[in-house]
């Protein structure tokens, strides 16, 4: 009960405390889990699987060191029973990483809903990612994921490595 109220919450709050000092940039992600992409999984999912995680992002101000973000999620895996999870979460980008202004690294938290086998389970996830910046627009990275997996019988903490691309859709005048 408490966390669909969590759910709708935690963005509302997110949203309306950036609003005075956001850059206002918008920008959209996706990605593709590169293990069942490559060579599968030993748990029935053959090499070509897909599994995307898309991402809406709303940057924060850059600051000295970084910005903050948040973020709407969707992940679809094409694994038996099928696999979706929408969530929230929120993260800081670390920009100058390793003396470099074309790096970022960026640890998130999030929190979401699996739905699978017609059932929905409350989910906590993470992710640790880092990006190459290519242009003003488009930033190539991978990210290091972890999510709570409830819908499962044993509930386990599963980790998944996906590569894909990040395109600032637009900076809206502040």
């Amino acid at each position: 009960m408490y966390y669909r109220m969590l759910l709708w919450l935690v963005p509302m709050v997110l949203l309306f405390s950036t609003h005075i000092s956001a850059q206002n940039a918008i920008s959209f992600s996706a990605h593709q889990d590169l293990r069942l992409l490559t060579i599968g999984d030993n748990r029935g999912n053959n090499a070509g699987t897909l599994d995307i995680l898309t991402r809406l992002k709303y940057s924060g101000k850059e600051r000295e060191n970084g910005y903050y973000f948040y973020y709407l999620e969707y992940e679809n895996a094409s694994i038996k029973n099928n696999y979706n999870r929408l969530g929230v979460g929120f993260g800081y980008a670390l920009t100058h990483t390793l003396n470099n202004k074309k790096i970022e690294f960026s640890p998130t938290i999030g929190i979401g809903n699996i739905h699978r086998k017609n059932i929905n389970s409350l989910s906590l996830s993470g992710s640790v990612s880092l990006a190459l910046i290519l242009n003003k627009r488009l930033k190539l990275s991978s990210m290091l994921q972890f999510v709570d997996r409830s819908d499962l019988k044993i509930k386990v903490l599963r980790f998944s490595f996906f590569v894909g691309l990040e395109i600032r859709l637009f900076s809206l005048k502040s």
